[in-house]
């Protein structure tokens, strides 16, 4: 086993590596509590839907685990987009959240807006997810989504559909 000795230049490395660690004008200075006050959580969507019930027991949950209240503020109406403004012009302190719905994300592809939602929020939590689907009637011929797309592309202009 080798033996190590401590020299002088060891030692004079190792006080000043101490002094270094310790350097009274590079304090941390210790953070408030979070939350210190209410938060406002933006909901998109009118009082009394789906989605708002869903965010207001959200809320509640986290506010109790929290312990300060999480205040809902309804902002109902341009396709589930009316948070992002808010939410993109509000401070970075985590006291304005908002549910950000898919349109918010689709709205840059199809109109001129004045977000980026990649690059004015980011994402913390997904809390519920919708599937959309294709259906037919019963009695319809198309037992698989193969079979409408032959059907589709046998007889281009027949098919119709609704959203």
């Amino acid at each position: 086993m080798k033996q190590m000795s401590l020299n002088r230049r060891s030692l004079l490395q190792a006080a000043a590596a101490s002094l270094a660690s310790f350097n009274p004008w590079a304090q941390v200075q210790a953070q408030d509590d979070f939350p210190a006050r209410a938060i406002a959580l933006w909901v998109p969507w009118p009082a009394g839907g789906a989605s708002d019930i869903t965010m207001r027991l959200l809320a509640e949950l986290a506010g109790k685990h929290l312990g300060q209240k999480i205040v809902i503020d309804n902002r109902a109406g341009a396709g589930g987009t009316m948070a992002m403004p808010v939410l993109q012009q509000a401070a970075p302190d985590g006291y304005t959240i908002a549910q950000m719905p898919q349109p918010v994300f689709r709205a840059p592809h199809t109109q001129r807006v004045l977000w980026d939602p990649v690059r004015d929020s980011t994402p913390i939590i997904q809390i519920s997810g919708v599937t959309f689907g294709v259906v037919v009637p019963t009695h319809s011929p198309f037992k698989k989504f193969d079979d409408l797309l032959a059907f589709a592309a046998a007889r281009p202009g027949e098919l119709s559909m609704a959203t």
